[in-house]
């Protein structure tokens, strides 16, 4: 019998036919996954059509096998098939960096607020965005009786003349006439309220105190939390 010599045996191995077909052992296959067509496009998983592959959510390296309306839709099916199981996971995962969380949020909603806002006017309008509002408002009521029972005695007491009508904006720098709101420094003292536009009035309870045209500054209430961070704020639009 004769000896090969390593050479040989490379030799020997490198003749040998090769299956490109076959997966190493050591890699696990990549799941399965509609191919692109020719075109460009991919074919959806989940409807059939074939659609340009910016109709899919992609990543460096992974591109979702259903098309964007698919994906949403099997996003919210799952959500919906154990709601409460989903709401923890985004409690615990919020509870562990609130901070971070909200600045996170805030930056989003920031980076694309007319795409936001309008997505939510038409949310609201459907029956079951106004269903889900109301539930709202609801958690909102029973969470903070004395700002329900503060605003509701501000509104009585314009109605009725006791306290001044919304006219301007008091906080300094700003003349807005529009989507005027009453701020309460102390709920359980009603009828002191300012006025401040929307900007300012969310600033105040979410940044921090904010300067009046007198020199006074307007403060959020005690059961306010205020957030500071270092991210884009509201008022730096």
């Amino acid at each position: 019998m004769t000896k090969r010599t390593p050479a040989s045996a490379g030799r020997a191995a490198s003749a040998r036919p090769r299956d490109h077909t076959t997966t190493p052992t050591d890699c696990s296959p990549a799941p399965a996954s509609p191919p692109a067509t020719a075109s460009g496009g991919k074919t959806c998983a989940a409807c059939g059509e074939t659609k340009p592959l910016s109709e899919f959510y992609q990543s460096p390296k992974w591109t979702c096998p259903r098309c964007k309306p698919c994906e949403r839709e099997n996003v919210r099916s799952r959500y919906w098939s154990d709601p409460e199981r989903h709401r923890e996971r985004q409690r615990a995962r919020w509870r562990r960096d609130v901070e971070k969380s909200r600045a996170q949020r805030r930056a989003r909603r920031l980076k694309n607020i007319e795409v936001e806002r309008s997505r939510s006017r038409e949310r609201a309008k459907t029956p079951d965005g106004r269903t889900r509002n109301r539930a709202a408002v609801a958690r909102y009521a029973a969470r903070h009786p004395e700002r329900i029972a503060a605003r509701n005695a501000a509104t009585v007491a314009a109605r009725s003349g006791t306290i001044p009508a919304l006219i301007e904006c008091q906080a300094s720098g700003c003349d807005r006439r529009t989507r005027l709101e009453r701020h309460h420094s102390d709920y359980s003292r009603p009828l002191e309220t300012l006025t401040l536009c929307h900007l300012h009035h969310e600033a105040t309870h979410h940044h921090g105190p904010v300067e009046l045209k007198d020199g006074s500054f307007a403060i959020a209430p005690a059961s306010s939390a205020v957030l500071e961070h270092t991210t884009p704020t509201i008022m730096d639009r």
